[in-house]
């Protein structure tokens, strides 16, 4: 399966309608697993743009990165065996449910924590994640 990186401004790179292709950059994701949700975007506190990407196979985590060119890639960050769908960014975590489980991980790591509890997680993955910190405790203190 691929992840494919577009330019929004000029789609197809030829500069107007009725053009196939201008992908700026193809990834082959291994394993090969559909990406069925959409991915979630993220842009930290220095200014860079972070996708994540979730499937049955995996959690991948890609820096947009450009170079002095101006040409913009992805480029893997990190990747982890962390199965799941419909990630979401709140209070400085990315959330990824899957499996019964909310996976709670700190974004530019994947390290984390896992909650399961009976009727936590829904079971429909249109249905992003809603997290609430307990005990006063921000959502980011479990992931330090």
């Amino acid at each position: 399966m691929m992840l494919r990186l577009l330019n929004r401004q000029n789609l197809s790179g030829k500069g107007g309608p009725n053009h196939l292709g201008g992908e700026l950059q193809q990834i082959r994701l291994t394993p090969a697993c559909q990406v069925l949700t959409q991915p979630a975007v993220w842009v930290d506190d220095q200014g860079t743009t972070w996708v994540f990407v979730a499937t049955g196979c995996g959690f991948s985590a890609y820096k947009v990165t450009t170079s002095t060119a101006g040409k913009s890639s992805l480029t893997l960050a990190y990747s982890n065996t962390i199965t799941g769908s419909s990630p979401s960014v709140a209070d400085g975590l990315v959330f990824v449910q899957g499996n019964l489980a909310i996976h709670a991980l700190a974004p530019t790591t994947g390290t984390g924590s896992m909650e399961q509890r009976p009727g936590l997680v829904r079971r429909d993955h249109r249905d992003p994640p809603l997290a609430k910190p307990n005990r006063g405790e921000r959502a980011t203190d479990r992931c330090r």
